[in-house]
């Protein structure tokens, strides 16, 4: 696998841009380096840096981002998943018969800004949803979806 790590002025943007997004503090980030590998962006351990070019690796690191255009990011579903527990803007902390709802592909009445919201069922992060037209609409992918399904059937029983 051929590295195409983000220089230190385009990583320090995405990392603002996940503060700006959710409040995320910059220090949550010191440590990892990034690297794009097609639409992807994904952080990797400074300390696992040096070791990651001699490999033959396919895929390395966790995803927090996908590219939209040049210096344009979109938060992805794992980096939230991972580092969403840090927010402090644009969370939307969701109750079992919300997050059921958002399941099923309904969206919910949801006052306040359009744009991107950070989804918490019982203090965990579980994804990105997106408000328009005063309408909360989950943005997970389907393997998210049914995961979370089987937890909220495993707690009915």
């Amino acid at each position: 696998m051929s590295c195409d790590w983000l220089d230190p002025e385009q990583s320090e943007h995405l990392w603002q841009l996940f503060d700006e997004w959710f409040g995320i503090p910059r220090q949550r980030f010191d440590g990892l380096r990034l690297l794009r590998r097609g639409e992807g962006v994904f952080a990797v351990a400074e300390a696992a840096v040096g070791r990651i070019d001699a490999l033959q690796l396919r895929s390395v690191g966790l995803c927090v981002a996908t590219v939209r255009a040049v210096g344009e990011y979109r938060p992805a579903t794992r980096g939230i998943q991972v580092f969403g527990r840090w927010a402090t803007r644009r969370v939307c902390e969701l109750d079992d018969a919300q997050l059921g709802s958002l399941l099923r592909g309904a969206s919910l009445p949801w006052e306040g800004e359009r744009g991107l919201r950070l989804l918490r069922w019982r203090g965990t992060p579980v994804g990105l949803g997106v408000v328009r037209a005063a309408q909360l609409v989950a943005q997970l992918p389907r393997n998210v979806t049914e995961h979370l399904q089987l937890q909220r059937m495993e707690r009915l029983c």
